[in-house]
């Protein structure tokens, strides 16, 4: 049976609806980013919302980090340096079946599943969690580093599977041999948007005043409030790419000026 992307798992449990969705694929074909971080940026949903949503696509349960303190014991186990550069942190360990409960943001990651097993000769179970809380936990607990988190947004709403209730039943039991990459899943830092052959031309560029497009002319069959909404997402895929362009401009400008340096501006943009 085939696994239903995260989009269709968000639609179904009400997180977002379908225009919210369309714009988020929009915004990941033109900068190839994971859907999970553009949805994220977009104030759609918080990390534990997402994380609770690739539970159910992957079938892997989740764990909250946010709240989630995790054993001396477990954190024996496995190297900071390692679990910083794999983002996994061994939270649990049951002596009964020697088994080690391992937080991970990419659970399918088969290269680092099969590290941890070897490093540890445990049974090793994996569980989804959040990259933002995961690496406060790490830096915490290895490094006793303090990293500031943003709060979760208190408009996002919670995410229920849609055959399950907040009451329902646990998640089901985890294959740890499950392979293959989270593919668009996932999600990383931002990517390098600078333009650098950029420069703020004209002021025209700055202009708010963005033209509404053409009304297209309605087919046969078609109602006036599909019209409108298409060109509403029109008029909003207009507004984006106009932002996009001013800000690789203004960030461009910032470099050439000498206020600042690329990886400075990378570095600020990772922190956000």
């Amino acid at each position: 049976m085939a696994r239903k992307r995260l989009g269709e798992v968000l639609v179904q449990a009400g997180v977002i609806d379908d225009m919210q969705l369309r714009a988020a694929l929009g915004e990941q074909r033109k900068w190839g980013r994971p859907l999970g971080a553009i949805l994220m940026e977009m104030g759609l949903l918080d990390e534990q919302t997402l994380v609770n949503a690739l539970s159910q696509q992957l079938n892997v349960p989740a764990v909250n980090m946010a709240t989630f303190a995790p054993s001396s014991v477990a954190l024996q186990f496995l190297d900071g340096q390692f679990c910083l550069k794999s983002m996994c942190l061994p939270f649990q360990h049951s002596q009964k079946g020697n088994f080690l409960d391992v937080a991970m943001v990419d659970p399918t990651n088969q290269d680092t599943f099969d590290r941890i097993r070897l490093e540890t000769r445990c049974n090793v179970r994996p569980f989804v969690a959040g990259a933002v809380a995961l690496e406060a936990l790490i830096r915490k607990h290895y490094f006793g580093q303090t990293v500031r988190q943003r709060p979760p947004t208190s408009e996002n709403r919670p995410f229920f599977p849609p055959d399950q209730s907040p009451t329902g039943p646990a998640h089901p039991a985890v294959d740890p041999s499950v392979s293959g990459g989270m593919e668009s899943m996932a999600y990383a830092p931002p990517v390098n948007i600078i333009d650098a052959d950029g420069g703020i031309s004209s002021s025209d560029d700055l202009s708010l005043d963005v033209p509404s497009p053409a009304p297209a002319p309605v087919p046969p069959g078609v109602s006036q409030e599909l019209t409108q909404l298409r060109d509403e997402i029109s008029r909003l895929n207009a507004l984006i790419e106009r932002d996009e362009k001013v800000i690789r401009k203004l960030m461009a400008l910032l470099v050439e000026k000498g206020l600042c340096t690329k990886q400075e501006l990378m570095s600020r943009i990772s922190q956000e």
